[in-house]
């Protein structure tokens, strides 16, 4: 069994990251595969004492250089997996060779610093969705919830918004449409009205 000491070592720190990306890209150039992208993700995703970073690849080259490449990754020292992966042909006419498209995800091990402010970025949401749940609280109203929750941390942040999970739009912005929105509707069924009674003053006079 492999312990979790074990597996925390197979995480770099961030000055590590680069060589780590490094032998990703030279894992696949000594199997002979040609690089068409090789994209690592502009942020990071924070979880409880890691990062992952997703990169997206596209390789080119014959099945058997794809499986050496694979296996190449999954005996790095660091941990590497490789996700969504799809391999066609490159064209009708020639089947020997394929096209690999995947993500590459790497890990890394977040620094005393970075794992405080993870969990007080998560203390703070908490508190938000909470104040959120409890009643209709105005978003200006949560974002100084969030606020001084970071601020007992010690964070201060950039910015802090609300946006919508699907559009990203800001709160603010979402309110706005939708009070347009309504009286938009309002001033439509106000003409709706006004057009039936006229319609219906003609037949009393005719």
């Amino acid at each position: 069994n492999i312990s979790f000491g074990a597996l925390l070592k197979q995480l770099p720190n961030k000055s590590q990251m680069d060589a780590l990306l490094v032998d990703i890209n030279q894992s696949g150039l000594g199997r002979g595969l040609q690089f068409e992208l090789f994209k690592p993700a502009q942020h990071e995703t924070m979880k409880d004492f890691y990062a992952e970073l997703p990169i997206s690849i596209r390789v080119t080259g014959s099945y058997h250089d794809m499986g050496k490449f694979a296996s190449d990754i999954a005996q790095l020292s660091r941990i590497v997996t490789l996700n969504d992966i799809s391999i066609a042909p490159v064209s009708d006419k020639d089947s020997s060779v394929l096209v690999m498209n995947t993500i590459a995800k790497t890990f890394r091990y977040l620094s005393e610093d970075e794992r405080r402010r993870a969990a007080g970025l998560y203390r703070a949401l908490a508190a938000m969705r909470e104040a959120a749940a409890g009643a209709e609280t105005p978003s200006g109203a949560l974002l100084d919830i969030g606020r001084e929750s970071l601020k007992q941390d010690g964070i201060e942040p950039e910015y802090l918004e609300i946006r919508d999970a699907e559009t990203l739009q800001a709160a603010e912005r979402l309110k706005q449409e939708a009070e347009a929105a309504r009286r938009e509707a309002k001033a439509d069924a106000a003409r709706v009205r006004g057009s039936e009674e006229h319609a219906a003053r003609q037949l009393e006079e005719a």
